[in-house]
């Protein structure tokens, strides 16, 4: 890493770390273009909103990160509130999810930037779910084909209203170990349907997410202040939580985290950081709040390299092109269905990927060759 990349990203990491603990940097701290910088790679991790606490005296586009996250929060919050009623009234029990209960646990209300609400929801209640968002304005993007349905309505609103909280897929036991999630949860004192996660299953489950995400196509800092922020709010039973993590897997990835965030996050003297931390932030750094296209398909190759051994990226590219019939009832029912169109399967998502996917089509085949080239 060249020198001035990684005086940014210092910097960044002291923003956050100041933004976390009340501390506010002068002016003089960051230069136009180290502003211009971090603006961007805050923007990309979805912090933008957070690093603006840590500047004294913000400028008009560092105020307006803030101010536009605060107005996100407020209108995602009372249309949630709306939602959440008519649950109750259809007497549909719920469980809201992730960054909905993260945002309060940080340093001011809005700054914890979410792009859509994620909710679990009765899973035989599916149709009536679809019809109370339909009646509040929502499209359904996707219904019944993935572990959540995907609703959105202008102009800013996504909801997943989650059926399952883990897809099957290469993550089987994450699956397996919900399967009877509401036997995990607890129910609300102020409602009827309402439920909610012990602290330490909340926390279980936002690892898990997070593993989820990492297996795929990555994710950023974003969630690191997540873990920092729970950590710190909340005192949790780890002899339940070691037991719970060891069942799925992930002890050892959440130690990492819990010692990463401690030392990037904290207010005391900082540490530094082992070559598995080094190698974990580079590549948090990289994926953004929502991963990227370049390390999904890393990831997925060195999956079927484990599997297949040589040839494996013949072998990666034969899966995409020729897919399993789980993958075409999700992502192409019409061909699941009608067994006939299956022959024009292979133009049709060619085509698709040239007109709606051409840039992560590009990016798919470039780092294809890209990792050839590092096993020549």
């Amino acid at each position: 890493m060249v020198d001035q990349e990684k005086e940014i990203r210092d910097k960044l990491i002291q923003l956050i770390r100041y933004s976390l603990h009340g501390k506010t940097v002068d002016p003089a701290f960051l230069s136009e273009e180290e502003s211009e910088q971090i603006l961007k790679i805050s923007r990309y991790h979805k912090i933008s909103a957070l690093v603006s606490l840590a500047m004294k005296d913000p400028d008009e586009t560092w105020m307006n990160e803030r101010m536009n996250a605060i107005r996100r929060t407020i209108l995602f919050d009372h249309e949630r509130e709306e939602i959440l009623k008519d649950l109750e009234k259809n007497q549909i029990w719920y469980c809201p999810l992730k960054g909905i209960i993260l945002k309060d646990d940080y340093p001011e209300y809005g700054v914890r930037e979410m792009s859509d609400n994620d909710i679990l929801v009765d899973p035989d209640r599916m149709k009536d779910v679809r019809k109370i968002m339909k009646d509040h304005g929502y499209e359904c993007i996707l219904f019944g084909r993935w572990n959540h349905d995907t609703y959105h309505k202008e102009p800013i609103y996504n909801f997943e209203m989650h059926r399952d909280v883990f897809y099957r897929s290469t993550l089987n036991h994450f699956y397996d170990y919900y399967q009877n999630v509401k036997d995990r949860l607890l129910k609300d004192n102020d409602n009827q349907y309402g439920y909610h996660f012990s602290d330490e299953d909340f926390y279980i489950h936002c690892i898990a997410h997070n593993c989820k995400h990492m297996e795929s196509g990555g994710a950023g800092l974003r969630i690191l202040v997540d873990i920092y922020l729970y950590l710190k709010h909340h005192d949790l039973d780890w002899n339940y939580l070691e037991e719970e993590l060891t069942k799925l897997g992930i002890s050892e990835e959440e130690s990492l985290y819990r010692d990463l965030v401690q030392k990037l996050f904290s207010d005391e003297e900082q540490e530094e950081l082992n070559e598995k931390e080094k190698i974990l932030i580079d590549y948090m750094f990289s994926s953004g709040a929502h991963g990227n296209i370049r390390n999904h398909t890393i990831n997925a190759l060195n999956r079927v390299k484990e599997e297949e051994g040589s040839s494996y990226k013949l072998k990666y590219v034969y899966r995409r092109i020729v897919l399993p019939e789980s993958s075409l009832k999700m992502y192409h029912p019409f061909f699941y269905k009608h067994v006939w169109a299956r022959p024009f399967l292979t133009l049709f998502r060619i085509g698709r990927g040239l007109i709606k996917g051409r840039k992560n089509l590009k990016t798919e085949i470039k780092t294809l060759i890209e990792e050839g080239k590092e096993d020549a």
